[in-house]
């Protein structure tokens, strides 16, 4: 969705801890070959420290990237 430029904001909490689990997927992963370019470059909006030390991050997407 975001290479097609369908998404034009994204939300990111970032809590404080590492799983560090081989093979465990994450939002952003996409199957086979990593694509040359990014799918989009964002911009940040705004970030906010939330109780237990997550971090909220809103960001904009203000470019998408050809391949």
């Amino acid at each position: 969705m975001l290479a097609a430029g369908l998404v034009d904001e994204i939300s990111h909490l970032t809590v404080p801890v590492a799983d560090g689990g081989m093979g465990v997927s994450s939002f952003f992963d996409i199957p086979g070959d990593p694509p040359a370019k990014a799918a989009a470059t964002l911009r940040l909006k705004s970030h906010k420290l939330l109780p237990g030390g997550v971090i909220w991050a809103r960001y904009r997407v203000i470019a998408k990237h050809t391949r």
